[in-house]
C-alpha cells in the first residue's frame, strides 16, 4: 500500500511539474504598416492611367532604374529618388491601409517584407488619374 501511495504522488508531482512547464508561448503580433514600411525600397516600376468619361484614354508605365528608390525613414520623412530626381516630403501611415505623403492620401494595396503598392487616385475635371507604385525591398 505504500508503494502505491507512494508511486501515486510521484506520478501527481511529475505531472504537476511537466504541465506547469510547458507553456505555450504567445506568438508576437505582426508588424504594422507603419513598421513595415519603413526603410529603404527599390522601384519596380510606376503607372499612370488616365481615365476620361469612365474610358481609360492612356496608360504610361516607368519602370524603375537600379538607382530609383523610396526611403521611407523613422523620422517620418521619405527620401524619393526617381529618373535623377530628388525629393523629400513627410508621411504618416493612417488606419485602413492609407498612407498620407505631404498632402496625397494613398491606399496601400499591398504590404508585407519584400513588397509594397501603394495607389494615389487623384481626381480631374472629367475623371481621374490613378498612379500606382510598386515596390521591393
Amino acid at each position: 500500500m505504500k508503494k502505491n501511495t507512494l508511486l501515486s504522488i510521484c506520478l501527481l508531482v511529475f505531472a504537476g511539474i511537466l504541465f506547469s512547464s510547458c507553456k505555450k508561448d504567445t506568438p508576437a503580433p505582426p508588424p504594422s504598416q507603419a513598421e513595415l514600411i519603413k526603410g529603404t525600397w527599390s522601384l519596380v516600376n510606376q503607372k499612370m492611367i488616365v481615365v476620361v468619361n469612365g474610358e481609360e484614354v492612356s496608360s504610361e508605365t516607368y519602370i524603375g532604374k537600379p538607382q530609383d528608390f523610396l526611403d521611407f525613414g523613422n523620422t517620418g520623412k521619405v527620401t524619393i529618388h526617381i529618373d535623377g530626381e530628388e525629393d523629400v516630403s513627410s508621411f504618416v501611415v493612417l488606419a485602413n491601409s492609407k498612407i498620407l505623403i505631404d498632402d496625397e492620401e494613398g491606399t496601400i494595396t499591398q504590404l508585407n517584407a519584400n513588397t509594397c503598392t501603394i495607389t494615389f487616385t487623384f481626381a480631374t475635371e472629367d475623371g481621374f488619374e490613378k498612379l500606382i507604385i510598386n515596390l521591393k525591398k
